[in-house]
């Protein structure tokens, strides 16, 4: 599927693209692609939404590796840092919240805590519905939020780490205005396209189909009718840079909104895919340095970063995959490659077995378990912290 750009509808221009192969969707087209008018980068070629909503209800987790899907020490200090900024704005939690794209209700639970009366979750999976009620007794709808309609009226709408997600994050915006009472407020945060230097391998991502930079961002949220109140960039307190508003309802969306051109965006994606060559080529002569070719392995990780190994360097020539293994259950089954995932079980490996761990964000939380179990009678590969 070729997009147009999500904010000015005008033609994209592809910087790269490749063959990838995703989890439960198969062999896939996916490129990323710049708007010589407004400056936005976005995925295209990409799948259709129809593709990417069955991905998401079928397959995606964002829990961490182990903990009983405990939050990660990041997610507790970026949620905790919103709530502080909203309190310094509005005084209070609003009391009506809603959240879109809410996952395991992990951040719900949190304004719950600090004093909303009512708060209520939008996320496409069902998995993710389960979750958020068995661990934190958040309710959730298990929709995509562009079929969401209420008659209700919020205080508080947040898209965190949502909006890089859509096809139209304008109408995302637009029906948050809708369902917000007159003054009511949006919190927003997204990966921030700015220092390439601080974006980790693999940064242009399956799920993330949108890349903004500050600027962008805030006027998509301005078009939409609302004020901004607080603008925040992160570079280093997450896996990327992040750029966070907190805003309110100020008026009717501006569908005519003609957005200035942010000339910068197409320099710092063209230096960060020179990087991201140059880095999966060091992980590509770190396994041939540490694994003898035609050996029989194991991938321990089934998601996008192994659709993004498997694409970028030659581990499936070199090596014999017996198979994946990965903790979520949604994987179970599926395949990358021809490659099948499978549930880990007790005591799985045999002596000498070697496994890959395919995962950035896990990979120390994977690597510990692993060893904790099997000690040194197998060989354990990291790609990253080595």
């Amino acid at each position: 599927m070729i997009r147009r750009c999500a904010l000015c509808s005008s033609t994209l221009q592809i910087l790269a693209q490749d063959q990838w192969h995703i989890p439960g969707l198969g062999k896939k087209i996916i490129g990323f692609s710049h708007c010589p008018d407004c400056g936005m980068i976005q995925q295209s070629p990409t799948v259709t939404p129809d593709e990417m909503t069955h991905f998401y209800k079928t397959t995606a987790v964002y829990n961490c590796f182990s903990d009983n899907y405990k939050p990660t020490e990041e997610k507790i200090i970026s949620v905790t840092r919103n709530i502080n900024d909203l309190l310094g704005l509005a005084g209070n939690v609003p009391k009506t919240v809603f959240q879109v794209g809410c996952s395991d209700g992990y951040t719900l639970s949190r304004y719950q805590e600090a004093g909303a009366d009512s708060v209520l979750g939008i996320d496409p999976s069902e998995f993710n519905r389960k979750i958020a009620k068995i661990f934190y007794n958040i309710d959730s709808v298990c929709m995509e939020f562009e079929e969401f309609e209420t008659d209700q009226r919020y205080d508080l709408a947040i898209l965190t780490h949502v909006l890089e997600h859509l096809y139209d994050p304008k109408l995302i915006l637009t029906k948050c205005n809708e369902f917000l009472h007159p003054g009511g407020w949006l919190l927003a945060e997204v990966p921030l396209l700015e220092k390439e230097e601080y974006f980790p391998t693999g940064y242009l991502s399956f799920e993330h189909i949108n890349y903004f930079t500050a600027d962008l961002f805030t006027q998509m949220i301005e078009a939409c009718g609302f004020e901004i109140q607080l603008q925040t960039k992160l570079y280093k307190a997450c896996r990327y840079p992040v750029v966070t508003v907190i805003a309110k309802k100020f008026k009717s969306p501006n569908f005519q909104y003609k957005y200035r051109q942010d000339r910068n965006s197409a320099g710092v994606i063209n230096r960060f895919l020179n990087f991201d060559k140059s880095e999966w080529l060091r992980i590509n002569n770190h396994l041939l340095k540490n694994i003898k070719i035609g050996s029989d392995i194991f991938l321990w990780g089934a998601g996008i970063h192994t659709s993004q190994l498997l694409c970028n360097t030659d581990i499936k020539k070199n090596y014999n995959i017996r198979y994946m293994l990965d903790n979520s259950e949604t994987k179970w089954g599926k395949e990358i490659a021809n490659i099948e995932c499978r549930k880990p079980s007790l005591n799985i490996f045999k002596n000498g077995d070697i496994v890959v761990i395919s995962t950035r964000a896990s990979e120390e939380e994977v690597y510990q378990a692993l060893y904790n179990q099997y000690g040194d009678t197998i060989e354990l590969i990291k790609l990253y912290n080595l």
